[in-house]
């Protein structure tokens, strides 16, 4: 595939813990030339987006979009190409599901718990600081090459941890130990 640019997205409530600052200092660190080469969508709202816009150099693409309705989300992660959730903590991060049916590498923080969904087929885990996820960001934008076979081992791994899958095996385990 050929990008003219690369679009990151993250979503999640514009609190401290979403780690929204953490991936904004990480495009920060993007020099001009890079920074041309990526746009960053943050969807969501909260009490950090003052705190976030101040913090953004003014060669960064980056787009507050505000919270968003459950049936309009799809249209943001169609329009995206890799996500990024740097959570300093999150005990899953369901958005990494979604991200992933929609065919989306993933950049995720260690502090996630579908992170140990993870590989490097579909993406990268990283600590929840600005370097980790600069380098990250650095790999998407010279090898966007891989972008398709990535996005399609994404939908394959999807099909693999989606909800439908996992109730159907706790379902069978419940089956197997317990007695009627």
């Amino acid at each position: 595939m050929n990008f003219t640019t690369i679009k990151f997205l993250s979503s999640g409530s514009l609190i401290k813990r979403k780690g929204h600052d953490i991936v904004i200092e990480a495009f920060n660190l993007l020099n001009k030339e890079q920074s041309k080469k990526v746009e960053l969508t943050i969807l969501g709202d909260g009490p950090e987006l003052r705190n976030l816009k101040k913090i953004i150099n003014p060669h960064i693409n980056v787009n507050f979009i505000g919270f968003v309705q459950p049936n309009e989300i799809s249209k943001y992660y169609l329009d995206a190409h890799v996500f990024i959730l740097a959570s300093r903590y999150d005990g899953w991060g369901v958005v990494i599901n979604e991200a992933l049916a929609f065919g989306l590498p993933v950049i995720v923080s260690n502090s996630c718990g579908a992170s140990e969904y993870i590989k490097e087929s579909v993406g990268f885990v990283v600590n929840p600081n600005p370097l980790d996820i600069y380098n990250k960001l650095l790999y998407f934008i010279n090898n966007i090459d891989k972008y398709t076979t990535i996005s399609n081992k994404c939908v394959e791994l999807s099909n693999q941890i989606n909800s439908d899958v996992i109730a159907n095996k706790i379902n069978k385990i419940l089956k197997t130990y317990l007695i009627d």
